[in-house]
């Protein structure tokens, strides 16, 4: 990318050496950089325009605990990636917080999916054998139409409670008919919009404060 045209860059990226020392290069021939959705770490990057992930596994974590105050339970949390850093903000977030409050809940180790649907239908299968007590699953990536279509055959009654990222017309109908139990999703169009008004900020040599460009994670029942 050529500093002499542009002066501002915003990227989604993994979390790795490669991309910090690509960040670290572009930000020495003078460009601005902006991370969206996913972050890195903040002394590498200009600015990061996305929900508070650690908030959002926290929020995930809230929702989880509600629905075991009567009961003990068994989750599983699924992760996409270990170097997605936003997916191991909401991991941790949501172990304090169930910790923290749910202590009597017990958390299985996360099993990773790297987001493939065809995965996470074959590790919920592969837990659902082992662990017949299994009250919960927390889908921390992508790749829910897996989990959408494991859980179809599941009796509803018997079903885990299931909370996950992003209302796409997948989980929007999965919701409805009662598959899913929440949705947390990270408004999308804002965040763009928020991305391309602190790009101009950042070019402009405004002072930005990170706190204005956090989003408030949705939460979504199937009654919203």
């Amino acid at each position: 990318i050529d500093p002499a045209r542009t002066d501002c860059v915003c990227v989604v990226a993994f979390d790795t050496p490669i991309v910090i020392a690509a960040v670290r290069r572009a930000k020495a021939r003078g460009l601005k950089i902006v991370t969206l959705v996913s972050d890195i770490p903040m002394t590498e990057r200009n600015h990061y325009v996305g929900i508070d992930n650690l908030v959002a596994g926290k929020t995930a974590g809230r929702g989880m605990g509600l629905e075991h105050t009567r009961r003990a339970g068994c989750i599983l949390p699924i992760i996409g990636a270990s170097r997605d850093y936003n997916h191991t903000q909401r991991l941790n977030g949501f172990r304090e917080l169930m910790q923290t409050h749910f202590p009597t809940v017990r958390l299985l180790d996360p099993v990773k999916s790297h987001d493939e649907p065809a995965t996470i239908h074959s590790v919920l299968s592969d837990a659902w054998a082992a662990h017949p007590d299994l009250t919960g699953v927390y889908n921390i990536g992508a790749g829910n139409d897996g989990l959408i279509d494991w859980v179809s055959g599941i009796a509803p009654a018997s079903r885990p409670v299931m909370v996950i990222h992003e209302l796409l017309p997948s989980s929007r109908a999965a919701l409805a008919a009662g598959l899913i139990d929440a949705v947390i999703d990270q408004k999308p169009h804002e965040a763009i919009g928020q991305a391309l008004r602190i790009m101009r900020q950042l070019v402009d040599a405004l002072m930005v404060s990170q706190e204005t460009s956090l989003i408030t994670p949705a939460i979504y029942l199937c009654e919203n």
